[in-house]
């Protein structure tokens, strides 16, 4: 459980939010929508914060595209976008002398891969400077263009999840591979399970228990989970890489792919031993579920609940 700890301290991520766009800047958002006119997306800044936002398009996005990108605010003429921020130059980042700025959108052919929820972005524009003064500041995405657009908004700096977001995690990744254009998961998540109960089915044929008692059921979609979790990694891996993004980092390969698998032989050897000290094992068999099984959609999390609940109805039991 440390190690994961220690993996995650390196992770930069923006939390997914799809729908509208009314945020606080100091936490860090990841924005998806798809640009049919046009697109606002109202930022909270108090005073003496950043306003820091970057936009981009998924890498799977090969079209011509045309837009237009504004902010309005008080105080916005004299934000000065830090040079360093993002890649760009510092001659693109000065803003206008003006409540309205419009910031200069670039023609970018380089992919970046992020390893966090697994994904690959083409940057078009990005700015980062401090607000001296408070304000709703409006940052609307214009498309130029006949068609729709998926944008990325990039807000804020500071990463922070709720217990809920973390718990719903999955389904929003799934959600972001959805906006980018990549629905193979659906079909991945089904073929992986329906594989699965099949050679469950076919090694437990002769066995003298009965195949699909409560207990058998539990123990399946457990180790389920955590092998869907790596083949839909690894699935959308490989398909970045047919996009060309240099997904080379290890980061996704160990902590999504590989390290569930490896639990998932663990948790096979003695599935249902518990008891003592066995128990620390199972707190921390829980919350590697709930908090870095990223693609586990809640089952493994509930399964391992239940066991635990199980295990301690029959251990308070009087004999």
């Amino acid at each position: 459980m440390w190690f994961i700890l220690l993996l995650l301290v390196g992770v930069g991520a923006h939390m997914p939010k799809f729908g509208d766009c009314h945020i606080d800047t100091v936490k860090s958002w990841g924005v998806y929508a798809k640009v049919n006119n046009s697109y606002s997306c109202m930022l909270d800044v108090p005073a003496g914060e950043n306003v820091s936002f970057s936009v981009s398009l998924p890498a799977s996005y090969t079209d011509p595209y045309d837009l237009s990108i504004t902010l309005f605010g008080h105080g916005a003429a004299d934000i000065e976008c830090d040079p360093d921020f993002g890649g760009w130059g510092a001659a693109w980042r000065r803003l206008d002398a003006d409540s309205t700025k419009t910031i200069p959108v670039q023609n970018q052919t380089e992919l970046v891969f992020e390893p966090f929820g697994v994904g690959g972005y083409r940057a078009v524009a990005a700015c980062q400077g401090r607000a001296d003064i408070g304000d709703l500041f409006n940052l609307t995405v214009r498309n130029l263009r006949d068609g729709v657009v998926p944008i990325s908004i990039g807000v804020g700096v500071v990463e922070s999840f709720t217990p809920l977001e973390v718990f719903l995690m999955s389904f929003y990744i799934a959600q972001t591979w959805s906006w980018s254009g990549s629905h193979f998961y659906i079909m991945s998540l089904f073929v992986t399970v329906l594989l699965y109960i099949v050679v469950q089915a076919w090694d437990a044929r002769d066995a003298r228990e009965r195949a699909w008692t409560s207990k058998s059921v539990v123990i399946h979609l457990v180790r389920c989970g955590l092998i869907v979790n790596s083949v839909q990694f690894a699935c959308q891996i490989m398909y970045l890489y047919s996009l060309g993004v240099p997904a080379y980092d290890w980061f996704p390969w160990v902590v999504h792919v590989a390290l569930p698998l490896v639990v998932c032989i663990l948790y096979s050897c003695s599935p249902w031993t518990i008891s003592g000290w066995r128990w620390a094992v199972w707190v921390v068999f829980l919350v590697y579920t709930y908090a870095a099984l990223w693609q586990g959609y809640c089952v493994p999390f509930a399964m391992v609940l239940f066991i635990m609940a199980r295990n301690l109805a029959r251990t308070l039991a009087p004999p």
